[in-house]
């Protein structure tokens, strides 16, 4: 099915307007950023969350598990649809994504959200959806000292970004990278990635 679709195992691919009708298929709250503040948040720690969702059904859904999570609700809802990705998994336990963006690409990230919090994290996925205003929300954070938390997100999105994640990765306190994303960061194994 995944290579029917023409996707690369692994990876994730835009295609707006697709619709998946998959038997069996769930529908569940999240995002790469977001499972990371919803997992803090399930262990204790005191989370918000920044983003865009559109004026319809899934981003209602969306809010109200944000609260339900107790998670600080720093949402901007724009008419619209909301971003939705259909994750498949493979046998082998590979995930590969389709993903509509939706009204999500243009987010706001207020600089005195981030302040509120001890730490800021984001992801490959919001610099290549908006790499303006994620590089902004970064050099804000740097700057007041609020340390990085930074997930390169997707081997494509590091193959196409590499100069601009080096820099990021540079400042960040935190890097979360899969063997695909550091060996397209670093160009070697990811042994020798953890040490360059």
């Amino acid at each position: 099915y995944v290579a029917g679709l023409g996707l690369r195992k692994g990876c994730a691919k835009s295609l707006p307007g697709y619709l998946c009708e998959a038997a069996g298929a769930k529908i569940v709250p999240g995002g790469s950023a977001t499972n990371v503040v919803a997992g803090a948040s399930y262990l204790g720690a005191g989370c918000g969350f920044i983003g865009t969702l559109g004026s319809d059904g899934h981003g209602a859904a969306y809010r109200k598990d944000i609260a339900a999570r107790k998670i600080i609700d720093f949402v901007s809802v724009l008419p619209g649809r909301s971003g939705v990705s259909y994750i498949f998994v493979t046998p082998d336990c590979e995930k590969t994504s389709i993903y509509d963006m939706g009204v999500s690409g243009d987010y706001r990230i207020s600089p005195e959200h981030i302040d509120c919090f001890s730490i800021f994290h984001t992801t490959g996925y919001e610099l290549a959806t908006n790499e303006a205003r994620t590089m902004d929300a970064l050099l804000h954070a740097y700057n007041s000292g609020v340390p990085i938390s930074f997930d390169l997100g997707d081997p494509a999105i590091v193959q196409d970004m590499k100069s601009v994640m080096h820099g990021i990765v540079s400042h960040a306190d935190i890097v979360f990278a899969n063997e695909e994303e550091s060996k397209n960061f670093a160009g070697c194994n990811p042994h020798d990635a953890i040490l360059s």
